[in-house]
């Protein structure tokens, strides 16, 4: 159970509820998992996920409707030892996601009144990786793999003042879900009282969901913020990971990490 009320920072430094939007969700999930027993060279999980949320907004100007939203998945993934030192590993999922909006009798914004939308989105994907041992001491893993993210509700349908971010949120209901292709790889050494891991990865995604800024000041609600609008574009995100840990005594370690991401729109 989740519930937001935003506050406003007066002039005399005093804080008081903000009388633009507020709203209230309740979620519920459940994960049920068949763990296999290894049969000769092969191990692996099946799995059914389900995530429900309720969102009901209020104020005199709520950010948009009240919405349903249903995430329901069923999985696999298996695991085959091809050798000593190697482990081949793959994994594949379906998603079916669906929001669906509901009246709100005492909405402040007619439009919220009886505004009935709903979106359906679903996707196959998976992974396939292999793990190997390099030396005693040292290991080494590839994987690429497709992943898929629907369009939240907010990014869909909202439309009004958001005091959180400082501006007047606009939706557009003809965002389709971000699908994209992953590669990442990762060499870890472990020795004694030293461990070292570096993680280079690359993302391509597209249909990659953003908001920006407009510029243009809300002339509706008189918010005094700008409209910001929701859009998509194809996108390439790349980077690293480094972390080092340093065993220092028995109950003590000390850990440094670092990570980098470069990220551009390549529709552009």
């Amino acid at each position: 159970t989740h519930s937001e009320f935003p506050t406003i920072l007066q002039a005399d430094s005093t804080v008081t509820d903000s009388i633009q939007n507020s709203f209230h969700l309740n979620g519920y999930n459940a994960t049920l998992q068949f763990i296999e027993q290894r049969m000769e060279n092969w191990q692996g999980t099946l799995g059914i996920w389900t995530d429900l949320e309720n969102l009901t907004m209020g104020g005199p100007q709520p950010l948009g409707p009240n919405s349903f939203t249903t995430g329901l998945a069923g999985y696999a993934l298996e695991e085959y030892l091809a050798g000593d030192n190697t482990r081949i590993q793959g994994a594949i999922r379906y998603d079916y996601n669906h929001i669906s909006t509901f009246d709100a009798p005492n909405s402040a914004v007619p439009a919220f009144t009886n505004f009935n939308e709903s979106r359906t989105s679903n996707a196959i994907t998976g992974s396939l990786g292999i793990v190997q041992k390099l030396t005693s001491e040292i290991s080494g893993s590839l994987s690429i793999g497709r992943s898929f993210r629907a369009p939240t509700m907010q990014e869909l349908f909202a439309v009004g003042p958001d005091d959180a971010s400082a501006s007047v949120m606009v939706g557009d209901s003809n965002l389709v879900p971000e699908t994209s292709l992953g590669i990442d790889m990762s060499v870890t050494a472990r020795f004694s009282k030293f461990t070292l891991s570096f993680s280079p990865f690359v993302n391509f995604i597209n249909n990659y969901i953003y908001s920006y800024d407009t510029r243009v000041l809300d002339t509706t609600y008189g918010s005094g913020y700008n409209y910001r609008d929701f859009a998509q574009t194809t996108a390439r995100l790349y980077g690293a990971e480094l972390s080092v840990t340093s065993q220092l005594s028995d109950h003590i370690a000390l850990t440094a990490s670092s990570d980098y991401v470069n990220a551009e729109d390549t529709k552009r």
